[in-house]
């Protein structure tokens, strides 16, 4: 009598086992088609946050370009309205720095 319940007793473990077994088995799928999802998720918010941010990259460059070319401009018409002046201190600029280059190669 002893062995039929110790016989019943290991026959239900064994059945609640493979239960576990298959409840492992679909908790281990669910969290992986969970991280899945996730990573997904995250996959798409940072391709969208890299457009954006490459858009907003584009527009600053327009900006700055726009700018450097009417500082350009504006450089230009006033070396044009004062050309002797302009040329006079591009001459007194490039002797001020071959002075100070001068004066640190001697150090």
């Amino acid at each position: 009598m002893a062995d039929r319940d110790t016989n019943t007793e290991i026959r239900q473990l064994k059945e609640d086992l493979a239960t576990l077994k298959q409840d492992m088995s679909g908790l281990t799928g669910l969290i992986r088609d969970l991280g899945a999802e996730k990573l997904d998720d995250v996959k798409s918010s940072a391709a969208e946050n890299v457009r954006a941010r490459r858009e907003t990259l584009r527009r600053r460059l327009a900006a700055t370009e726009v700018r450097g070319r009417e500082t350009a401009e504006d450089i230009g018409d006033a070396i044009g309205s004062r050309p002797f002046g302009s040329v006079a201190m591009a001459f007194g600029l490039g002797f001020l720095v071959a002075k100070l280059l001068e004066a640190g190669s001697r150090r």
